[in-house]
């Protein structure tokens, strides 16, 4: 399994480290690093019709991310953008 490391921001030195459920505070996510592991990732494709008509063929990935601690989790989703597959 992988290791994933989600940053948003310098933690300050002497704080401790918050948990995967406190991130729903956005100061903390500003200003916090968490470790995760990656429990299960998932390539989607799938499709959507325009408003114009037409249909669009696109993909996402994603991912079960778990904290140290195992009953905080979370799921992740990267789409595909700008058709720029080699990115996602």
């Amino acid at each position: 399994m992988a290791t994933a490391v989600v940053t948003a921001g310098a933690a300050t030195e002497h704080a401790e480290a918050p948990q995967l459920a406190e991130l729903l505070n956005p100061e903390a996510g500003r200003t916090s690093d968490i470790e995760l592991k990656v429990i299960r990732s998932e390539m989607i494709k799938y499709s959507y019709k325009l408003k114009q008509g037409g249909e669009v063929e696109s993909q996402k990935v994603q991912v079960v991310l778990q904290s140290k601690i195992a009953d905080q989790y979370c799921l992740g989703v990267a789409k595909l953008q700008k058709k720029d597959s080699r990115e996602l």
